[in-house]
C-alpha cells in the first residue's frame, strides 16, 4: 500500500481555534485512493518549527519512497520533491532576512 503523510501548518489549529477539518477531509481522500496516512502533524507558524518538522518527514527512507510512489500514482511523480525544496527554501529565505 502507498503511504502519504500530512504536515497541518497554523497555530490556530494548536490553540483549537479551528478545527482541523482539512487534515481529516485529505485522510479520507488518501483512503479512498488507496493511500494510507499514517502520520499527520500539526505545527504552529513558526517557521524553524514547521521546517524541524518537514525534516522530521523527510528523514524516514521508507517514507518519503513510499510518499513518491503515491505522488507518482496522482500523476505528480515529483510533487513530494517539489515542495520538500520549496518549503526548505522558502525557510532558509526566512532564517536570513
Amino acid at each position: 500500500m502507498l503511504r502519504c503523510d500530512v504536515l497541518a501548518v497554523g497555530t490556530e489549529l494548536l490553540l483549537g481555534q479551528i478545527i482541523d477539518s482539512n487534515s481529516a477531509w485529505m485522510g479520507g481522500e488518501l483512503a479512498a485512493n488507496g493511500i494510507d496516512s499514517l502520520v499527520q502533524v500539526k505545527v504552529g507558524d513558526n517557521v524553524t518549527r514547521i521546517e524541524t518538522q518537514l525534516r522530521r518527514l523527510l528523514d524516514d527512507a521508507d517514507a518519503r519512497a513510499e510518499m513518491a510512489a503515491a505522488a507518482r500514482t496522482m500523476a505528480r511523480p515529483d510533487a513530494a520533491e517539489v515542495i520538500a525544496r520549496d518549503v526548505l527554501a522558502l525557510a532558509d529565505r526566512y532564517r536570513t532576512n
